[in-house]
């Protein structure tokens, strides 16, 4: 900001009286040279008159003048300091604008963080609340009456509660990952042995691939691309268990990659089932999004971590609908010179 300040009460006088006193002066020489020369030509004062008067204006001609130049660069001086603070003032305003702005966004995306905190919390009370009234009921049932229940349903029972007991275990450890995943600290990305990625990522739904008799293809070959291990694991297992979940009967899951533009390398697995209409793709990758087939489980997340996931590792995630089924897609960046 400048150093204007507001002109005093001297400065104004001056303001005031600078125009007044050239005139006044003005005048005054004017009056005296115009009432010497004409008395001169009546021949009412001698000759020396005139040439005295005529000497005195220039001393007043040249005092108006300094007079004159001192309020112009008054003026000047003023307009000057006037105009800067007017652009101060602008670009004042102009970065008010741009505050208001991002307060603007920062509340929005704050309102909208709470409408999803909401959302999340009674989804996850809801899906947490359901596996422990079965693992509450089962438990209750036993300790009432244990030496009624006969063995074969004691087996079943502990199986249920089994089953209740990993559902809450695979949401706490959704909830876990997207928690580090929203963190803001840096992960190492380092070049990625993607086909031994792939092979653990589908040894952990080795019993999904036994009970449905599903059939996966690989690539040839696996473009070099760079990541976070444990991470690009967990997506490949999403999206491999939602490829067996929605796929056809008998699943049949192929999977492949390739090059694409600025740098990238696309990895995607195509399903044989009814695939997504077009209209709900961009919900897919929302957290608590549910797809609705089959009567098959689930609590909305896996996809929605997906999607950070690559986002923080640089890629980006996409389904297109094809022929038969769906194509799930995430890219990643290629390795440098490879």
């Amino acid at each position: 900001m400048s150093s204007y300040q507001a002109p005093d009460k001297t400065f104004l006088q001056r303001l005031v009286d600078t125009p007044l006193k050239i005139a006044i002066i003005s005048s005054i020489a004017s009056l005296l040279i115009t009432l010497a020369l004409v008395q001169y030509i009546q021949g009412h004062v001698p000759r020396f008159v005139p040439f005295i008067v005529v000497t005195c204006a220039f001393p007043c001609a040249y005092f108006t003048s300094r007079l004159a130049f001192s309020y112009q660069r008054i003026i000047t001086e003023q307009n000057n300091q006037l105009r800067q603070l007017s652009k101060e003032v602008r670009q004042v305003n102009q970065l008010l604008y741009q505050r208001n702005q991002e307060l603007t966004q920062l509340t929005d995306n704050l309102q909208n963080k709470n409408e999803e905190l909401q959302a999340f919390a009674r989804t996850v009370a809801h899906d947490l609340k359901n596996p422990l009234t079965v693992i509450m009921t089962y438990t209750n049932l036993l300790v009432i009456r244990l030496h009624e229940v006969p063995p074969e349903s004691l087996v079943e029972m502990a199986l249920k509660i089994q089953h209740a007991g990993q559902k809450m275990a695979h949401i706490i450890d959704s909830l876990l990952l997207l928690a580090h995943v929203g963190q803001r600290q840096e992960v190492q990305s380092e070049p990625l042995i993607m086909a031994e990625i792939v092979e653990e990522a589908q040894g952990r739904l080795s019993h999904l691939f036994d009970e449905l008799d599903a059939t996966v293809t690989y690539p040839s070959e696996w473009p070099p691309a760079k990541g976070y291990a444990p991470w690009v694991e967990e997506v490949w297992s999403n999206y491999l268990s939602n490829a067996l979940k929605y796929g056809g009967r008998p699943p049949r899951v192929e999977i492949g990659a390739d090059r694409v533009m600025d740098g990238m390398v696309r990895f995607w697995v195509i399903d044989n089932g009814d695939g997504i209409a077009e209209a709900d793709m961009d919900a897919v990758f929302q957290e608590f999004t549910r797809r609705d087939a089959k009567g098959i489980e689930g609590h909305g997340l896996g996809l929605s971590i997906c999607r950070r996931i690559i986002e923080r590792l640089g890629g980006q995630t996409g389904i297109e609908s094809i022929e038969q089924g769906s194509k799930f897609y995430f890219t990643l960046p290629a390795v440098d010179n490879a």
